[in-house]
């Protein structure tokens, strides 16, 4: 099984502190799916992250494994529960991909250490979409990347990966499912054009 993420939180990490610092910012928002190789969809939790004292959990959602697999967009979830789910699968993945997928390992650590006094690091292998797409796509250098004398290709954002690699494209602002979406297939176009095995 694969495991794809995107995560969203108050703040960059601060590297200076502990994973459980105060200062540390606090998961706001976290998109997960589970695929198999055929990049069919296994379960997903998508939701945002109720900050604060705990909330009351409705009947019914009493802990993780009482988490519907595909949980409403507009449902919200207990951090401890949001870092149960993730450290469970991702346990069992054999790859984690992500378009910024270091920072969102970085930032479930900083949410499982806040949330659970224990960080988890994956020992899976780690995709990272916008690392791996970066000759193909060939963003331009910005502006300011030349005034600093760096004249490489841009990290390209998620969406200029759609646009290259799935041919899609959009002026709208592609909501997280899609997000998740364009992520699962550009890890198996890629995988596939390298001729490279999921294992």
């Amino acid at each position: 099984m694969y495991l794809a993420i995107k995560t969203k939180m108050s703040g960059v990490p601060l590297p200076n502190f502990s994973l459980d610092h105060p200062s540390q910012p606090k998961l706001l928002h976290f998109a997960g799916v589970v695929f198999d190789e055929a990049g069919q969809e296994l379960e997903s939790l998508i939701a945002e992250v109720r900050q604060g004292e705990p909330a009351s959990i409705r009947a019914g959602r009493n802990g993780l494994e009482r988490i519907a697999p595909n949980l409403p967009e507009s449902d919200s979830a207990e951090p401890k529960d949001v870092s149960n789910w993730f450290r469970t699968r991702a346990k069992r993945a054999k790859w984690l991909v992500g378009h910024e997928i270091y920072l969102g390992v970085i930032n479930m650590a900083i949410a499982g250490a806040k949330a659970e006094s224990a960080a988890f690091m994956p020992n899976c292998r780690l995709f990272c979409t916008s690392l791996q797409s970066i000759q193909v796509v060939n963003s331009p250098p910005t502006a300011q990347m030349m005034e600093a004398g760096r004249y490489h290709p841009k990290m390209p954002t998620l969406r200029e990966c759609a646009a290259v690699i799935l041919d899609e494209s959009s002026d709208l602002e592609p909501d997280c499912r899609t997000e998740l979406d364009w992520t699962v297939r550009i890890f198996r176009r890629v995988m596939h054009e390298r001729g490279e095995r999921f294992y």
